[in-house]
């Protein structure tokens, strides 16, 4: 659908989208013509949102109404943008996820192979449990099993 100006695109937004975009595309075409002006009501709709996608939005239609320039040149750009944005995004959490399956794994292992030693051959576990060098042992490693466990998650965790 082609529009006339950015009123109209929102009237369209409004007719033709499910809710929640087309409610709020009607708020906006309504304030407009309340007398409210076009680049506040696009800030009005972007503090509804609560979005990053819909903040880039906005921003460039308000700077490419105030600056004269190619909207629809200005919002394919945006567009490509917010794209590349989510694929990145969709690739740092594939990654952050893999490295928390990876903490888990590496974690349980020495308890695995501790249990394996255990069944296979009880004595060669014996001095661990017996001795108190063997808790002091024991000790130390859930220790640095704790502490990697820490800095792996840290080291995965992000912030936005």
């Amino acid at each position: 659908l082609v529009t006339q100006n950015l009123e109209d695109a929102f009237a369209t937004i409004a007719q033709h989208f499910d809710p929640p975009i087309s409610q709020e595309a009607d708020i906006v075409v309504k304030q407009v013509r309340l007398g409210t002006p076009m680049d506040e009501a696009l800030r009005d709709f972007a503090a509804r949102c609560h979005s990053r996608n819909v903040d880039a939005i906005v921003t460039a239609l308000t700077v490419g109404r105030q600056t004269g320039g190619e909207l629809p040149k200005v919002l394919e750009t945006t567009a490509g943008v917010l794209r590349e944005t989510m694929r990145v995004e969709g690739v740092m959490e594939s990654k952050t996820s893999e490295g928390k399956a990876q903490v888990w794994v590496m974690g349980m292992l020495p308890f695995v192979f501790g249990g394996a030693l255990q069944i296979i051959d009880p004595e060669w576990m014996q001095p661990l449990f017996k001795d108190p060098i063997g808790w002091a042992i024991i000790l130390f490693a859930c220790f640095l099993e704790a502490v990697g466990i820490a800095l792996v998650r840290k080291f995965t965790r992000i912030d936005v």
